[in-house]
This record gives C-alpha cells, structure tokens and sequence, in this order.
C-alpha cells in the first residue's frame, strides 16, 4: 500500500486525526512528535511517535476508545524499539460512525494569544475544583488533577502563554526548569480521590489523571527547554455551570 502525506481536507482519517490530536493536547502529548501517513482512500493511518514513558500507551488506547463514540475503525500498536519507546500506531478502516458535522481540517484557525494575569488563573483553578459528586464525565477526574497541576506551575515563576477555545483556556509553559518542578510540587490544590467516585458509582467509568505529570520528565527534556501545556475553563465556563461540573 502505498502510503501519502496527510494533507486532504474533510475526510474520515484527517478529522479522526484532528480529534485524536485535540484529546492528546489535553494530556500533555505534542502532536509535532508524530510522523503521520494516510493512504488515497483516507480511511487509514500510519502514526509513529515516541513515548515518554511506557504509560502514554495506556492514555492512547483509552483516548482511541472514547473516540469510537464518533468515528469506527480499528487499531494496532506495534513498539519498532522498545528501548527508545519507538511506537507505531495503525489505525485501519475509518469512517464516520455518529459524527453529523464533521470538523473541516482546512477551516481550523490558529488561536490567537490572549492577555490574562497570572492571578486570574490562578483564581480560575481554585475555582474550577468541585467535589466527586458534582463530576459528569468520564475524564472529570482528570480534569481536577491537571488544575492543580497547572496550579502549582502558575505559583512559580515560570513563563506561560494562554491561547483561548471557545469556553476553554490552553495554557503553555516553556523552558521548564528543575527548580521550578520541585516548587509548583510544594502548591497544589486539594481536589477528591478517584476511588471516592467509584465506590458510589460502581457502574460507571472514570478515568485515571496524571495532569502535566512533571515527574515524568528526565534531566535531558528539561535541559533541551521542556514545553507543558493543559487547559483551563474560562471565567464565563464556570459561571455557567454554577459550581458543577465545567468539563
């Protein structure tokens, strides 16, 4: 099979991929770590990549699961160098399964940055914990972890930008230091435990967070200028939902 770049817009596997790449940003993956190939048909994928660490794999296969919501196909995962975490992830015989408005690839726009006080996010996170009987979704659990995440970041001094999503705000750190890890590890936000959920509600499903997850990170990706980024309600997100759950 021979395999192209992919650059066609609105078709199955660019808008599969579009989707894949959003739900990868909001757990810290960077998209421009993947090669990615589709063939003429569209209806396939060739990602490769590489790991951090051998528990990005778990996030992947959960994340590819939520999107068989909207889209069918089938996957594989195939490790080229397990030393390296050297992965390649195929994704065969896509197509739109209950997506009605299909995202056009071509018609994204590149958000602009936007100018907002560190204060105010920092206001914002405290606000944005809720309590597990006020979580609706599967990833609320998640959510709750990458705030106080992003919480300890904000009480440093580290260098943020802030680009805005409809209700959502994306926030960036760049050139994370080892100084400024072990700081934002010191402020952090109280927010529920999992199990709590669980034991209430034993029927339904609620995903593990690891937020910016900085203990990940070795001393090589923190001297080469390490780049983290998570999201954020907006003032107005959280106003609406009155104390419930934003995400």
């Amino acid at each position: 099979m021979k395999l192209i770049e992919i650059d066609t817009p609105d078709t199955a596997a660019n808008n599969l991929l579009y989707n894949l790449e959003q739900k990868m940003v909001k757990s810290g993956f960077k998209s421009f770590k993947w090669m990615v190939l589709t063939n003429k048909e569209h209806n396939y994928l060739k990602i490769d990549t590489y790991l951090a660490f051998m528990d990005e794999l778990k996030y992947i296969r959960e994340i590819l699961i939520d999107l068989q919501f909207d889209f069918s196909f089938s996957s594989s995962f195939d490790f080229t160098n397990r030393k390296e975490l050297a992965l390649t992830i195929t994704i065969e015989n896509i197509d739109y399964a209950t997506q009605e408005e299909p995202i056009k690839f071509n018609e994204l726009k590149v958000p602009e940055l936007i100018d907002i006080s560190r204060e105010e996010l920092l206001s914002i996170c405290e606000d944005a914990i809720i309590p597990w009987q006020n979580w609706e979704d599967r990833d609320s659990f998640s959510s709750q972890v990458l705030v106080s995440d992003i919480f300890g970041l904000l009480s440093t001094d580290a260098t943020f930008t802030v680009t805005q999503d409809a209700e959502t705000f994306w926030v960036s750190f760049k050139n994370v230091t080892q100084e400024q890890i072990n700081e934002a590890n010191t402020h952090f936000l109280s927010y529920d435990d999992r199990d709590e959920y669980l034991e209430e509600n034993p029927d339904y499903e609620m995903f593990i967070g690891y937020g910016l997850d900085l203990s990940s990170y070795g001393i090589n990706q923190i001297e080469n200028g390490l780049e983290v980024s998570g999201y954020l309600p907006t003032r107005k997100r959280l106003e609406d939902t009155s104390g419930g759950d934003w995400y």
